[in-house]
């Protein structure tokens, strides 16, 4: 945990990763399934409201900087996002 009033030291947010990621993989298989659905934009607006609130939780807490849950929230995004595309991918392979 960090200490405040400690400006030296930068570690990046985990629970921010975890929660962009759970969010945009719960999207991305959504998606996958009902594609044309409009419950899309559901998913996507409550998982993402979930996770923004994790982010903004760990910075007012004083356990992370703006930086630190911003870039694990970008890690989290593409982690979540790869790998439902990954299956797609090898799905569309085997077709050929």
């Amino acid at each position: 945990m960090r200490r405040r009033g400690t400006r030296s030291t930068v570690f990046l947010s985990s629970h921010a990763a975890v929660s962009f990621r759970i969010a945009t993989s719960t999207l991305s298989g959504h998606a996958t399934l009902t594609p044309h659905s409009r419950a899309n934009w559901i998913v996507l607006g409550v998982g993402g409201a979930i996770a923004s609130f994790v982010a903004t939780a760990r910075v007012l807490g004083g356990m992370h900087f703006i930086s630190d849950v911003v870039g694990e929230s970008g890690r989290g995004i593409v982690a979540g996002g790869h790998h439902p595309l990954a299956a797609r991918l090898r799905r569309f392979q085997s077709y050929r």
